[in-house]
C-alpha cells in the first residue's frame, strides 16, 4: 500500500500482489523495486518474487528479473539492482542467494563470485564499493572469513583488500563515515590478533580493526543499527560490555560502552523466547510490563528509537513460550487461548508492523493444551508445530503436526504422534530434530528426542539415548546441544550434554552441571548458559564454558 505523507490516509495505489507479503523495498526513481512471495501476478503482470511497479500507477514494468525463489533484500545504487535471497537462477542466469541485476533489462550482470563455506547474509553499498558479510570464507578461492569488498567502480568488480578477518559468522554491518561496524557471532578478528566479542569495528579501506573500540558481548549480536552517536544492537546476549543487559543494549560510539538505557523486567517474570527482526527486538514470557510500558506476555522494542514499541498485543496467557519472526510476521507459541483480542488456540500470528493478529490459525486443542515449539521451513512454506494437544483444526494429532505456513491449515499427509510433549524443534539440512518428554514418536520408540527427513516426512535411525525429558535444544554446526533434568540414562551426562548430529553419539563433554539451562547460546567452541548454576560449587547464573571439556571460560 502507499500512504499519504502528510495525512497517513491510504491511497489507491495497489498492485494487487496474489502472495502474502513484501519482503523488501527500494525507490528507484519513477518506480519502486518490491521483494516478496507473490507466486504468480503482482501490477497486473506475471512476476516471481521480484518486481518493478510504476509509483504512479502501481502497474508492473517490463522489467522482468524472475526469480526462482524468496528474494529477501534489495538495494539499488546506480544501474545496478543488488538482491539477496534463497534463489539459484535470477535474471536469466544461475546465482546463489546472490545477484547484482541490470536496472534496465532485468538480466544478470556478469559478477558472480564463487562463495565457499557459506553464504551471504548482508550487503551495503558506499560510493562505489559493495560490502559483503556472510558465512563465507572464501571469495573465487581468495581467502576472506566472513566478510569482504569489491571496488564496482567502472564496471570492474574488483575485490578490494579490505579483509576483517572474522573467525565466525557476521550477521550485519552499517557504515558510518570511514568506519564499518559488523555484529555477528564472531569472537576474534584480524585473523585472530584482536580479541572482539560479536561487535567490531573496522576502516572501511582496508578492514583494520580499531582495538580502541572495545564492547563485549556475551551471546550473539544478530542486528546492528545506527542511532546518531550511538549503535543499537539485538541479540541474545545477557550481558554487554561488562553491563548487565539482557537481549538488547545501546552503545556510545564515542565511549564503547552501554548508554544508561535499561528495560527491566519485572519482579517474579521472565523472558522466554527473543527474536531480533528489521531493527526491533521481540520478547516473550511471561510479562507483565517492560520498563515502564504495560505488555502482557509479549513486546517490541525498538532498536532505534530506543523505547518499547507500540505495538502491543496482549496474550491471555500464563506465558508466551516461544516467538519466530519470518520477515514481517511473528509468530507465537503458548498457553494462550485469545492474542490480541481474537480466538487463537496455543499458536498466533501477527503483523510485526501494525500488531494485527493475521489469519494463520492452528487452532490446537485438548485437555491442558499448550503450544511450545515452532520450525519453518521456509523453502516448501510448511510450518512444524509441538507441544501438548491432540488436535489441530479439529484434526487429532498428537503433540506435534505441520500446517501451511500461510494459511495455519493442517497438512494431513503429515501424522507421525508422539505420546509425550515436543518442547523445542530446529531444522538443519532438511532434518527436523523434536524433543521433549516423549518416548515413542511416529509408532517408534524414541527416548525424547527424534529427527524427521523432511522430504519424505519419515522418521530417521537416529536415536540417542537420553535419560529424560529435554528441556532446551539448540543446534550449533554439526552439534547439538541439550538440557534436562537427567543425571543418568545419557552416557553419564548431567543436565547437559552435546551430541554429534551425524552418529547421534555424545561427544567427550563431561561436568556434573548443578541446573537446568533456560538460556543456551553457542558460538564457535563457546557455550553460554544462563538461568542455572554451574556447580554446586560454584552457584553463578550466567556463565561461559568451553564446548569441548565444559570447563568455565574466564
Amino acid at each position: 500500500m502507499a500512504l499519504n505523507a502528510t495525512t497517513g490516509a491510504n491511497t489507491a495505489w495497489n498492485p494487487n500482489a496474489n502472495g502474502t507479503y513484501f519482503t523488501s523495498m527500494a525507490d528507484n526513481g519513477t518506480t519502486v523495486l518490491v521483494t516478496g512471495n507473490f507466486w504468480s501476478t503482482i501490477g497486473g503482470q506475471t512476476r516471481s518474487y521480484i518486481a518493478e511497479i510504476e509509483k504512479a500507477t502501481g502497474n508492473a514494468t517490463a522489467w522482468n528479473a524472475a526469480a526462482n525463489a524468496e528474494v529477501s533484500n534489495v538495494y539499488v545504487s546506480g544501474t545496478n539492482i543488488f538482491v539477496r535471497g534463497g534463489f539459484t537462477n535470477i535474471g536469466g542466469a544461475a546465482r546463489a542467494g546472490f545477484a547484482v541485476l541490470n536496472s534496465t533489462t532485468g538480466l544478470a550482470e556478469a559478477f558472480n563470485p564463487t562463495f565457499a563455506g557459506g553464504g551471504v547474509i548482508g550487503f551495503a553499498v558506499s560510493g562505489t564499493t559493495l560490502y559483503l558479510t556472510g558465512e563465507f570464507t572464501s571469495i573465487d578461492g581468495t581467502t576472506r572469513n566472513r566478510a569482504a569488498a569489491f571496488d564496482i567502480s567502472g564496471g570492474t568488480w574488483t575485490m578490494t583488500a579490505w579483509n576483517p578477518n572474522l573467525d565466525a559468522y557476521a550477521f550485519d554491518s552499517i557504515l558510518e563515515g570511514s568506519d564499518v561496524y559488523i555484529g555477528g557471532g564472531f569472537v576474534r578478528t584480524g585473523g585472530g590478533t584482536y580479541n572482539k566479542l560479536r561487535l567490531v569495528k573496522v576502516d572501511n579501506t582496508n578492514g583494520t580493526t580499531d582495538n580502541t573500540f572495545s564492547f563485549y558481548l556475551a551471546g550473539e549480536a544478530r542486528r546492528v543499527s545506527k542511532v546518531g552517536s550511538y549503535i543499537a544492537i539485538g541479540g541474545n546476549f545477557v550481558s554487554s560490555g561488562g553491563f548487565r543487559r539482557k537481549g538488547f543494549a545501546v552503545i556510545d560510539t564515542t565511549t564503547g560502552e552501554p548508554t544508561s538505557l535499561t528495560l527491566n523486567v519485572g519482579t517474579g517474570q521472565q523472558i522466554n523466547s527473543m527474536a531480533a527482526e528489521g531493527g526491533k527486538l521481540i520478547v516473550t514470557g511471561t510479562l507483565l510490563g517492560l520498563g515502564a510500558a504495560a505488555r502482557t506476555r509479549q513486546a517490541v522494542i525498538d532498536l532505534q528509537t530506543e523505547t518499547v514499541d507500540s505495538w502491543s498485543v496482549a496474550a491471555n496467557a500464563n506465558q508466551v513460550e516461544q516467538v519466530i519472526p519470518d520477515r514481517n510476521t511473528v509468530y507465537f507459541a503458548g498457553d494462550f487461548t485469545t492474542n490480541g483480542g481474537i480466538s487463537r488456540r496455543k499458536f498466533a500470528a501477527a503483523s510485526l508492523i501494525t500488531g494485527a493478529i493475521l489469519p494463520w490459525n492452528p487452532n490446537a486443542t485438548g485437555s491442558g493444551a499448550v503450544g511450545n515449539a515452532i520450525a519453518i521451513d521456509k523453502t516448501r512454506d510448511v510450518i512444524y508445530v509441538g507441544g501438548n494437544f491432540t488436535a489441530i483444526g479439529g484434526t487429532a494429532r498428537a503433540g506435534i503436526a505441520a500446517v501451511d505456513r500461510y494459511s495455519g491449515a493442517l497438512i494431513t499427509s503429515w501424522d507421525p504422534g508422539s505420546n509425550g510433549r515436543v518442547l523445542k524443534m530446529n531444522i538443519k539440512d532438511d532434518v527436523l530434530y523434536a524433543s521433549g518428554d516423549f518416548t515413542t514418536i511416529a509408532s517408534v520408540s524414541r527416548s525424547y528426542l527424534a529427527s524427521f527427513d523432511i522430504t519424505t516426512g519419515a522418521i530417521t535411525s537416529w536415536a540417542p539415548t537420553v535419560g529424560s525429558f529435554i528441556w532446551q535444544q539448540v543446534i550449533a554446526g554439526n552439534y547439538m546441544l541439550i538440557s534436562g533434568p537427567w543425571s543418568s540414562g545419557s552416557a553419564g551426562k548431567v543436565r547437559l550434554a552435546v551430541i554429534d548430529l551425524t552418529t547421534g553419539n555424545y561427544t567427550s563433554m563431561q561436568k556434573d552441571f548443578y541446573s537446568n539451562y533456560n538460556g543456551i547460546a553457542v558460538n564457535g567452541t563457546n557455550v553460554y548458559l544462563g538461568g542455572g548454576n554451574y556447580l554446586s560449587t560454584d552457584l553463578r547464573h550466567t556463565f561461559v564454558i568451553d564446548i569441548n571439556t565444559g570447563n568455565l571460560i574466564p
